[in-house]
């Protein structure tokens, strides 16, 4: 029988939790051993203090006055962490989870929610288009980490403040900009891993002289196919190292910015940048390497993808007039080329079956723009408000081949008939949000949406029948978030609200071979958007030496979009399945989150956190489990760190076992996601410094245990994780 945890059960641990850390509070010594507003040497003490979020109500704001939770990783755990790409920034984070393997497609899911119902950001500026699959989402590979300064998590929705696609949550990869200080500064790093033999040099430079500002910043990397270790998982049993076919890239990425600060606050800047990768894919293991009694073979390949983005933009400070104090305002262009590759085998008995190849070539271009504008109105408000509008052109073509083989001469039936027709993807909100500051204990933070999307098709050669086909959705959103000051060390939050995604023109238009190629996806040209509502309450904790924090959430989504089997087949000779994106009822997912970061010694640190989620389909009193993500997932870690000279740190996460999994019955890891303990052990070394150069050295071991495993959203297709890794990156920092 399926276990059933009410949100009653999450809210009554919840206040368990806070009925621990109150006696705690009003019973600690209110005298401070240090100065709250000083600055520690150590930078890891100095983050139990303050960390700056901007994205969460679009003001810079010390995490622990932000309503909603929210993780923020700064620049040095960044460099600590020696990330393939933000995404491996977030695995141990509360309420994350990670879908995708490889060096590069790895994406971020927020508590049960992927794809395109998380919005991911660059300085406030959304990476998401509308052509991607729903699944899938973009991808934080785009933006090379080492231009980032932070990257904050907003777990929950925002779609008050960015609109569409931010149902499950928001990510903003934040890059660096020069200090207001004349001078030059900079890093050229290098680094290498084991498992994918990677190389990757890179280098940043951030400089100012007068009111002209600049950043320049490049990196390569080359990464081959790494292995997964021996062992088993679930069902599966490799006899030995595995190779993890098409895991590995090749891509380069230049980035530059160029500012001038005018007088009183005003700063005009212009931005590039350019990403290019070859020979990346979705990791993919050989069904004989595990015995597998399917033997498809499902190879999914990006040959090439480029991406080049502009950014002009405009910020004003001190503007002092009756409705406007300050105002950011960017226009950006964006344009996305690749090809993705599909090679499904299916054999039906030894030297015959079916091949079926395509090869999709996607052109999109993204015009868009967002001005902010915010004022404080007397003691008790401060305004934020704005619109912002984008528009997507895409622009696609597809060539396919089925290929019997084993029944005589190959007689390969081509196709070049689109997937999907060429369109546009419009959008435009207005937005405003409201600080209210009732007295001071007890802030409010309460805002609205409009919003309306338009997708249209254009001509498209032999699909007439879609030409000139339009569909619109317009919907309002609001929230509403609340924190009070029960202490000088304890903040109540909560907040409530809703939240909308438009169908993309994947999930809309699109008419073919599903990705993983065993089964026809039908288009639905009736496909509303879908909303949520959502509820959040926390309470925060902190002083010198700890900072913790528990959440309980629930989310609805009604008219959730989801592919379901129509009961269809496409007749032979393929006969494959015909599924279709529908709206459902409603989708509930309901959680809990702690996290803990507490010195508990001089020089040592204890981190901890833990999610629990649940997922279930309340359609018309369904009740049905969805599954689809972990039941649990734990992170511990352990750090010494006596200074500025060198640190060590253990890191452990468990993710337990999903036993409301839905998998199909010849799925190849048995009845449950498996689950698994991955253990990775880091430490950092300051070489030298002298006349303002530093040289760091950093060590990983990535998989200590060599644990084989997937991330559950990697488990049913079998995509395996990295066998143990070796990480070394050296840094020269220098000002």
């Amino acid at each position: 029988m399926r276990k059933n945890t009410s949100f009653l059960t999450i809210l009554f641990v919840f206040l368990l939790i806070l009925a621990v850390a109150a006696p705690m509070t009003l019973a600690a010594d209110e005298d401070k051993s240090k100065d709250d507003k000083g600055e520690s040497a150590d930078p890891k003490e100095a983050g139990l203090k303050e960390k700056v979020v901007v994205t969460a109500t679009r003001t810079e704001e010390d995490v622990f006055q932000v309503p909603q939770p929210v993780s923020v990783v700064t620049a040095v755990e960044i460099e600590e962490q020696t990330p393939n790409t933000a995404t491996d920034l977030l695995r141990n984070l509360p309420g994350v989870d990670v879908n995708g393997v490889g060096t590069s497609q790895p994406r971020p899911i927020i508590r049960g929610q992927r794809g395109q119902r998380i919005l991911l950001l660059e300085d406030g500026i959304r990476m998401n288009t509308s052509r991607r699959q729903s699944d899938f989402g973009e991808l934080p590979a785009l933006v090379d980490v080492g231009a980032l300064e932070r990257v904050e998590v907003v777990r929950g929705p925002g779609s008050v403040l960015y609109g569409s696609d931010a149902i499950g949550g928001v990510i903003n990869m934040i890059t660096r900009v020069p200090s207001s200080e004349d001078g030059l500064l900079g890093t050229v790093g290098y680094r290498y891993s084991t498992a994918d033999g990677q190389s990757k040099p890179s280098f940043n430079l951030l400089g100012r002289q007068g009111r002209f500002s600049y950043v320049l910043g490049a990196s390569y990397r080359d990464a081959e196919a790494y292995k997964a270790p021996s062992g088993s998982y679930g069902d599966i049993v490799l006899p030995d190292e595995t190779l993890v076919r098409d895991s590995g890239v090749t891509d380069r990425s230049f980035n530059t910015r160029l500012g001038w600060d005018f007088e009183n606050g005003h700063e005009l800047f212009f931005k590039a940048e350019r990403y290019r990768s070859e020979d990346a894919g979705f990791g993919w293991v050989s069904p004989s390497d595990y015995n597998a009694s399917d033997g498809t073979i499902v190879q999914l390949t990006y040959p090439f993808q480029t991406v080049d983005q502009y950014v002009l933009g405009y910020k004003g400070n001190n503007l002092d007039t009756s409705w406007v104090d300050s105002q950011e305002t960017t226009f950006y262009y964006r344009d996305n080329e690749r090809r993705f590759d599909q090679l499904i085998d299916i054999p039906f008995f030894p030297g015959a079956g079916l091949l079926l190849e395509s090869e999709n070539f996607t052109d999109i271009e993204t015009f868009g723009l967002r001005s902010e504008l915010r004022k404080i109105a007397g003691e008790r408000h401060v305004l934020t408000y704005g619109l912002d509008y984008y528009q997507d052109d895409a622009l696609s073509t597809n060539f396919s081949s089925e290929t019997f083989y084993g029944f005589g001469p190959p007689m390969p039936v081509t196709d070049n008939t689109p997937t999907l027709p060429n369109a546009t993807y419009e959008s435009f909100g207005l937005f405003v949000q409201d600080r209210i500051r009732f007295s001071d204990r007890f802030d409010a933070i309460v805002g609205v949406r409009y919003q309306d999307i338009t997708a249209e098709t254009e001509d498209t050669p032999l699909l007439p029948m879609l030409d000139n086909f339009k569909s619109s959705d317009s919907t309002g959103v609001w929230a509403t978030n609340l924190i009070y000051k029960a202490t000088e060390n304890v903040k109540i939050v909560g907040s409530v609200g809703t939240a909308f995604r438009s169908p993309n023109l994947i999930e809309r238009f699109f008419d073919g071979p599903t990705p993983e190629g065993g089964a026809f996806q039908a288009r639905n040209l009736d496909l509303e958007a879908e909303t949520s509502l959502n509820v959040d309450l926390g309470v925060k904790y902190r002083r010198d030496n700890v900072y913790m924090e528990a959440t309980v959430f629930q989310n609805t989504i009604k008219d959730g979009i989801a592919i379901v089997n129509t009961g269809l087949t496409t007749g032979p000779p393929d006969d494959l399945d015909i599924y279709q994106n529908v709206n459902v009822d409603k989708l509930r997912y309901q959680g809990i989150e702690v996290a803990l970061d507490w010195m508990f010694v001089d020089s040592w640190f204890l981190g901890f956190n833990y999610t629990h989620l649940t997922g279930e389909d309340i359609s018309q009193g369904i009740d049905e489990a969805l599954g689809n993500s972990y039941s649990d997932k734990y992170n511990v870690s352990v750090r010494y760190q006596p200074g500025g000279r060198f640190w060590v740190e253990a890191q452990a996460r468990h993710n337990g076992d999903q036993k409301d999994a839905i998998l199909a019955v010849d799925n190849p890891i048995g009845d449950i996601y498996p689950a698994f303990t991955v253990v990775s052990f880091r430490s950092g070394f300051k070489l030298h410094e002298a006349r303002g150069t530093t040289h760091r050295l950093g060590f990983a071991i990535e998989n200590l245990t060599d644990e084989l495993y997937a991330e559950f959203s990697n488990a049913s297709f079998f995509r395996p994780e990295p066998k143990r890794s070796f990480v070394l990156n050296y840094k020269i920092s220098f000002r």
